[in-house]
């Protein structure tokens, strides 16, 4: 503890942003921010955490054979960790000489293409009071992110920024989708519903809200079938 202390003092009096990570119950909870190795929580979370995961199935550096994750699993897996409350850190494996992969790079761009239209939902928000609903179940704890169970478009994760509430399907959804916790006159940021967007799309979209929640009709065009956020407001 001398040697964290000494850190953040330190850190302070340069006038530098410092934060130590720690996994599992190495330091006390609050002394920094809790890192669970290729893993999530199941829940959201009131402190800040990390994961630190791998865009291969079977390994932490570079090899000649890698059995890759999609960018839609990498995608779907970056928004439920940042509606519970917590950041992504993705291990890329460079070759010996440094270069990166093709492979790599194409999902980081699928990724950075997604992020372009919906960045607004994941950098710099907040998590919502519940974090969303669905029927999958992850496990939760260090090295859970190995299960190759997916999200569906039943699964759908909340975040929030400024005034508007973010609701992101985590799947291809059909011709409706309908979010049964945000029934009529759940407080949101901006007080009452009266605009629902879907980013990217210009198309005006039909929806209702009552008592058996918000349900929302879907453009004839689908932008994605990795994952859909709508913006209310």
């Amino acid at each position: 503890m001398g040697m964290l202390a000494h850190y953040y003092n330190s850190s302070h009096r340069d006038k530098r942003e410092a934060v130590m990570t720690y996994k599992e119950k190495d330091f006390a909870l609050g002394s920094g921010q809790l890192g669970i190795e290729a893993g999530q929580l199941g829940d959201k979370a009131d402190y800040v955490w990390q994961t630190d995961d791998k865009l291969e199935w079977n390994s932490w550096s570079y090899v000649t054979k890698p059995d890759y994750k999609s960018a839609g699993r990498i995608i779907r897996q970056l928004i439920d960790i940042v509606s519970k409350n917590g950041n992504l850190l993705l291990k890329v494996g460079p070759r010996p000489d440094g270069t990166i992969p093709d492979e790599d790079q194409s999902r980081l761009r699928q990724i950075g293409a997604w992020l372009r239209v919906n960045g607004e939902a994941i950098y710099e928000t907040r998590p919502a009071d519940q974090f969303g609903e669905g029927p999958t179940r992850i496990k939760e704890g260090t090295f859970g992110s190995g299960s190759k169970i997916d999200f569906t478009a039943e699964d759908i994760r909340f975040t929030t920024r400024a005034h508007a509430f973010y609701v992101h399907v985590l799947g291809a959804s059909g011709g409706q989708v309908r979010i049964a916790s945000l029934k009529k006159d759940t407080p949101l940021p901006s007080g009452t519903l009266r605009h629902v967007e879907l980013l990217g799309s210009s198309t005006s979209l039909r929806w209702e809200w009552t008592s058996d929640g918000l349900e929302i009709q879907m453009p004839e065009t689908r932008l994605s079938d990795d994952a859909l956020v709508f913006k209310l407001t």
